[in-house]
């Protein structure tokens, strides 16, 4: 029962421990002799020569293994990405009035984050498909939470101010004006 757990142990290794053992125990199997004798290890290599060569082809297979999956998620989250700005670019090109005056605020005011009250369904649905974001939980009901515009929104109405363009100018930011100036 404890070989299991030492399997499971070994499953567990990141792939730095992986690719050094497989690198050692391939340097066992496949360097000269000359060089096996002049680190002693010639005797030991021939003795376990089998266990070594079992080391090399896990330690290959499972650094393998996590290469492999690594490039996978890499790929996974590329294309995520990118059905993501798809997603907002389509969705920009049909903003409804309210939704263009929540997002006339950040370009008018020049600024990356805006004050509103998220149990607005408007709020909601732009967050909702990633034009912005909840940036802070510290907020009130009445004067709103922050939210700030992402990175590829700003940059594509930027590039492309007339998806803005609507019935009025107005813009909006729920937090309201302090009786005190500031």
């Amino acid at each position: 029962m404890e070989w299991i757990k030492g399997i499971a142990d070994v499953l567990k290794l990141g792939p730095r421990y992986l690719f050094a053992g497989m690198v050692l125990a391939g340097g066992a199997l496949f360097l000269p002799t000359t060089v096996h004798k002049k680190l002693g290890l010639s005797d030991w290599i021939v003795a376990y020569r089998s266990w070594v060569g079992l080391v090399f082809a896990v330690c290959a297979v499972l650094t393998a293994l996590s290469a492999l999956l690594w490039l996978w998620r890499r790929l996974r989250l590329a294309w995520e990405t990118k059905q993501e700005r798809t997603a907002i670019v389509e969705r920009l090109q049909k903003l409804t009035e309210p939704e263009k005056q929540i997002l006339r605020y950040y370009f008018a005011k020049n600024t990356r984050s805006n004050f509103l009250r998220h149990q607005d369904g408007v709020v909601a649905g732009l967050a909702a498909i990633g034009v912005i974001y909840l940036a802070s939980r510290t907020g009130t009901l009445t004067e709103g939470f922050a939210y700030n515009i992402s990175d590829y929104a700003w940059k594509i109405i930027r590039e492309n101010p007339h998806v803005l363009l609507g019935e009025t100018n107005f813009y909006r930011c729920d937090k309201p004006d302090s009786p005190w100036g500031f």
